[in-house]
């Protein structure tokens, strides 16, 4: 459930789908080409308009599951293979720059 003073819905998502509904407002605004109509026909190209949807699914939701993900050993040894298979391609990727940054700024806030 999302919620904020103004604001209730609920969230689900399964696998690539991400299911959105509100309680409050009734309707959405800019999602008109979102919805699942009464005959259940949807629209396959979608775009998001929403920024309360796009700050929930983007950034709110990520960051309240992300530290509770457990990695496989069998996982993180693929991803090490990988990483080690091309040191250059890895030290230049952007998921390396946003763990560097992460990495930076805990440091930051740990001094302040």
């Amino acid at each position: 459930m999302v919620y904020s003073h103004k604001k209730i819905g609920f969230f689900s998502k399964i696998g690539p789908i991400a299911f959105f509904t509100t309680l409050r407002p009734r309707r959405l605004t800019n999602s008109d080409d979102t919805r699942i109509k009464l005959k259940g026909e949807v629209k396959t190209a979608q775009r998001l308009h929403n920024a309360t949807m796009v700050n929930f699914i983007f950034i709110t939701r990520p960051n309240e599951v992300m530290f509770k993900i457990e990695y496989s050993d069998n996982q993180k040894k693929k991803v090490n293979e990988t990483l080690m298979s091309n040191l250059d391609k890895a030290a230049t990727s952007m998921t390396f720059n946003i763990l560097e940054s992460d990495f930076y700024l805990k440091e930051l806030k740990n001094l302040l």
